[in-house]
Formats: structure tokens, C-alpha cells, sequence
């Protein structure tokens, strides 16, 4: 097949996430398209989810700025005809793009944070004046974060919501009624700030009394995980507790264990509480306002604010034959839901009218 249009995508970097594993499926099944990936931070000790001949070609820009958006506005002036995909670039990457003379460019949004101080959000917000027009095709990954991105970049253009593909798993969870006393308990993500993991392992060392027999394992890696086993030892559970780091087919862990643990501060999707029923694993989140999103029909996954976290924890576990059958329930919903067919339909429709 002759592919006559090129699709250039912009990330800023290569560690797994959500973003990034959304961006894997693009190559793989949009055929048609001639597809490009321009890494705008290139990191010698990220782990490569984006491997040599995944993409027709990968660019890597610079640590540095003044060298990277020298090479970013170099590059789009010589592709000014190609269709661009941004996902979460920034609206300074956007603006580059549109002095360079670029006009087919798909914002992909996933994130809700848009300055860090206080003093930043003025200009921010004029960044994203200059860089927006009506060349750029907006998408958001949630509701939610449609949302905070008309509140707080800009709410003059509009914004459609897809939501992350998903593949439909070839394993399934083990089915039947598990004794309580040796539930599985998991969390998937990065072990950085945010996440709420020291309140995790707080958790975990009050359901030990309880659940004697039960375990806990973690995947993935971050800049906490040193901090995070040194209070695992200090709350005297490291016999029971896991760190198995990054895992390429995260697929295992779903299908292995017996309830997914979530509790993120904030995300802009929640990727993994998806993967997890998709398994037809259960799962127990804090209620941040993605998650509701995403548990809007299911609300025996959430946890309430207002109780204890462990207590609730443990009353649930104690029914896990009901929240087993809810998840078999929600996994059909969300095959349909978040399928990687709906995604790439919306997203190949966005591509043909730029």
C-alpha cells in the first residue's frame, strides 16, 4: 500500500505510561498513514517502549531548550505539509509548530496540571492564545480533562472526548470464590508522587491483621522506590510485599492477582483501572473525578472519602464474590467502551479532515 500522508507524532519522552502506551497502537494498525515519532527529550535511561522500526522514522530532540526547539522548528519547516499529532506537548511545542507554517495539527490532551505556581498562569494562558487556531484539531482523553482544559488553558475552541483504546486481553482472570485470607493485592503505576503510595502501604499494613495470608505486589519503577521499601521494612511487612518493577506484558499481573488498589490523587484517565476490568479483575480507587468518570455505572469499585480506607477495604473483601460479579458485569461494558476499533475510527476521522 502506498502511503501518500505522513503522521508525525510529538511525545516528550519514552516512559511507560499512559500516554505513551496509547501512542504504540497508532503504528501498528493506521496503516495507511505513513507514521513519524519525534521524541522531544531523549533519555538514555528511560526504558524503550518505542523500538527502532516501530516508526517509519524517530527523531530525537535535546535536553537542552534552545537546541531543541531549534530542531523542533527546523524539522516542522521541512514537514510543514505532514499532519501532526501532539500528545500532551505543551502549548509552546504547539506554537513552534505554527510559526514553522504547520496547519493539519491534532492536540491530543492528557493531563489536567497546566502550571505548577501561581505566577505561571498568566503566561500560560497567553501561550496557549498564540498558539491555538482553527488549524488545530483538539482532542481530550476524558471528561474530565476536557474540562480543566477549557477552565484553565483555554476555553474558546472546542473539544472532542475519546477515550484511551484499549486491546482485549487473551487471558483471563481466575474465576470462583477466593478464600479471603490469601487475597492478591496490586498496584500498577509509577512510584512517584501522586499516587498516594505510602498511604498504600499504611493500608496494607493494617489489612495484614486482618487478611493473614495476604499478599502485595507492585509494577513499575519511579523515584520513590527506595523511600517506599525502606517503610515497607519500617511497618514490618517486607514478607509480604513485592516490588517486581517495570513488567513489559502488564497483561500477567492483571490476570494474576485479585484486586487492583488505586489510590491516585489525580490522573487524567486512570489506564489501569480500565486494563483491570478489561481482566475482569476487581478494583477499589479513591474517587478523584477520572475515576468516577470512568466507574459512573459501578460504583462498588469506589471508596468513600468520608470512611477509612482500610476498613472499607477489608468490608469489600469480605464480599469478593459480589465485587467479582460486578466486574464480569463491567468487563462487557467496557469491551465496547474502550475498544482500540472506536478510538482509531474517531482518531482516523480527525486525521481526514485535517
Amino acid at each position: 500500500m502506498l502511503k501518500t500522508k505522513k503522521v508525525i507524532y510529538i511525545v516528550w519522552n519514552e516512559n511507560p505510561g499512559g500516554l505513551e502506551k496509547v501512542l504504540t497502537y497508532y503504528p501498528a494498525n493506521l496503516n495507511k498513514y505513513d507514521t513519524r515519532l519525534f521524541v522531544l527529550r531523549p533519555n538514555k535511561r528511560s526504558v524503550e517502549i518505542f523500538p527502532e522500526g516501530m516508526f517509519t522514522q524517530k527523531i530525537y530532540g535535546s535536553n537542552n531548550n534552545i537546541r531543541l526547539y531549534f530542531k523542533l522548528f527546523r524539522f516542522a519547516l521541512k514537514n510543514q505539509r505532514s499532519i501532526y499529532h501532539l500528545l500532551n506537548a505543551g502549548p509552546l511545542v504547539l506554537l513552534f509548530l505554527k510559526l514553522a507554517g504547520c496547519k493539519k495539527i491534532l492536540y491530543h490532551i492528557h493531563g489536567t496540571i497546566y502550571w505548577k505556581k501561581k505566577l505561571l498562569k498568566t503566561p500560560t494562558r497567553l501561550i496557549w492564545k498564540l498558539a491555538l487556531s482553527k488549524n488545530v484539531k483538539l482532542v481530550a482523553n476524558s471528561a474530565f480533562s476536557k474540562k480543566m482544559f477549557l477552565e484553565r488553558a483555554n476555553g474558546h475552541y472546542a473539544v472532542n472526548v475519546i477515550y484511551n483504546p484499549f486491546d482485549l486481553p487473551d487471558n483471563k482472570t481466575k474465576e470462583g470464590v477466593i478464600n479471603d485470607d490469601t487475597m492478591s493485592i496490586f498496584y500498577v503505576g509509577r512510584l512517584a508522587q501522586g499516587k498516594n503510595l505510602f498511604q498504600w502501604i499504611e493500608i496494607a499494613g493494617q489489612l495484614v491483621n486482618e487478611l493473614p495470608e495476604a499478599s502485595f505486589h507492585w509494577y513499575g519503577k519511579g523515584q520513590l522506590e527506595e523511600e517506599l521499601k525502606n517503610y515497607v521494612d519500617k511497618k514490618g511487612i517486607e514478607k509480604r510485599f513485592f516490588f517486581h518493577g517495570y513488567l513489559k506484558d502488564i497483561s500477567q499481573a492483571y490476570a494474576k492477582h485479585d484486586l487492583l488498589l488505586f489510590l491516585s490523587e489525580y490522573e487524567s484517565f486512570g489506564n489501569v483501572v480500565v486494563e483491570s476490568i478489561l481482566q475482569g479483575t476487581p478494583v477499589l480507587a479513591k474517587p478523584i473525578p477520572s475515576i468516577q468518570e470512568i466507574f459512573a455505572d459501578y460504583p462498588e469499585f469506589l471508596l468513600n472519602e468520608e470512611e477509612d480506607y482500610a476498613t472499607q477495604v477489608i468490608s469489600k473483601l469480605k464480599r469478593y464474590s459480589d465485587l467479582k460479579k460486578v466486574a464480569r458485569q463491567a468487563q462487557k461494558d467496557f469491551e465496547v467502551r474502550f475498544s482500540l476499533e472506536n478510538h482509531l475510527g474517531k482518531i482516523t476521522e480527525l486525521y481526514e479532515k485535517l
